[in-house]
Parts: C-alpha cells; structure tokens; sequence
C-alpha cells in the first residue's frame, strides 16, 4: 500500500485475495497510512516500511508470521497501536537492516503487542514506547543488537508493563537504552546491559512505582569491550 490511506473495505477485499501464508499474505505499508479500526481484525504478517500503519481499536494476528517496522536501507515506518489496539505476531523487528529506522508506539489501557523474539535496533535505528497503560510481551528481546545499532525502549506511566518470559539485553554488540518511568514496570527472568562485544547499555528507572525485576539478575558490561550504565532515581 503505497501513498494513500486505505479503507477497511479494500484491505479485507486485499486480504481475501491473498489470504496469510500466500506469498502476498501480509500487509505492507510503503508510504501513506493504513489504519485498522474497532471490530476489524485481520490474519497477516506485517511491513511498515515507510509511512503509518495505525492499529486503533483493531487486531492483527499474523500466527508466527513477523511485524517488521523499518526493514532495509532507507526505510522510516511508523507503528501506532492505540485504543485497545492489538498485534500478535511471531518475531518483531524495529529497524530491521542497516540504514533503516522504525518507531514504534503502544499507547493506552488495552493496547497490546505480543510476539516472541523482539528487536529494537536490529541492525539500524529504531524507538519503541508504551505508555498510558499499554502492553508488549515477549521471550526474548534486544535493544541495539548489531554493531551499529541503536535501540530505546521507554516504558512510562502506571499501568504500563513489558514483560519478557526470558532474556533482556540492553546493548548486545550496539548501543541500546531503556527508561522506565512514572509507576511503569519491566520484567523478565535474566538481563545484561552491554552484552556482546563492544556493546553500550542504560537503563534508568524513575519514578515513585517503577520497577524492573529481573528475577535471576543482572549483568553489567558482561561483553568484551562493552559499557553499561544503571540509576535508580527519584524514588
């Protein structure tokens, strides 16, 4: 879908024609905005390469197909999640390759992204923010995977939650950061700040409430070469 915002009539006549699992079965924005309401729940991967794909009040359930925001060299996709707003998918990425960047907001009581493995700054540069009560979970995440990268995740507001079955890394072999503020929480089982090679990882937490627990704990600057950065402030 390129240049123009698009119906909820023509992307389900879109997607009835090619259904999930067919080589075109996925929804891909590449320019304009495509926005998916209230009552409107579509089964299909997704590619927000360049423009908007608004999720509000919708669903999209891709099984173990991938969401991929920013996918190659020169690509800046924008993905809003708003009003109950909810994405089920496989892998996600959030600035795919290098030279890519992709944004990526979750707002709001209700609104939720759900996958397993989760990248923020794959290889290029991405952002990824909950706030207002909304929610992404996932088995395992990265912020700022490759050399090169770069990756922030803020979580604010009370309310909000990003929760993970396993691993965090914050800074793998790039540069990765994450804010939890203003009554948030962050959890997971084990996490390294500036994990890999080179890697560079922050955390701050702040606020009366917010909280990370990292139930088998936390490594810091675990990588050759790499730096990290922990400050609890502000109650």
């Amino acid at each position: 879908f390129a240049g123009q915002t698009w119906s909820r009539l023509c992307l389900a006549a879109f997607l009835s024609l090619y259904p999930a699992g067919s080589v075109f079965g996925q929804i891909v924005v590449n320019g304009g905005t495509v926005t998916v309401t209230n009552a409107d729940s579509y089964p299909s991967g997704t590619t927000a390469k360049n423009g908007t794909l608004a999720i509000d009040g919708g669903s999209i359930s891709g099984g173990s197909s991938n969401t991929i925001v920013g996918n190659v060299s020169g690509d800046n996709g924008t993905l809003s999640l708003l009003n109950s707003g909810k994405i089920t998918h496989g892998q996600r990425y959030v600035g795919k390759s290098a030279g890519s960047t992709g944004t990526v907001t979750v707002n709001g009581v209700g609104s939720t992204w759900t996958g397993t493995n989760f990248f923020v700054g794959d290889s290029g540069d991405r952002s990824l923010g909950i706030s207002n009560g909304g929610a992404a979970s996932s088995s395992i995440s990265v912020i700022g995977n490759a050399t090169g990268s770069s990756g922030g995740v803020t979580v604010s507001d009370a309310g909000s939650a990003w929760n993970n079955l396993f691993n965090v890394q914050v800074g793998n072999s790039g540069t990765g950061s994450l804010a939890i503020s203003n009554g948030a929480t962050v959890s997971n089982t084990h996490a390294s700040v500036g994990a890999g090679s080179g890697g560079t990882g922050t955390v701050t937490i702040s606020g009366s409430g917010s909280t990370w627990t990292s139930s088998s704990g936390i490594v810091l600057a675990g990588g050759a070469s790499s730096t990290a950065s922990l400050s609890i402030t502000n109650g």
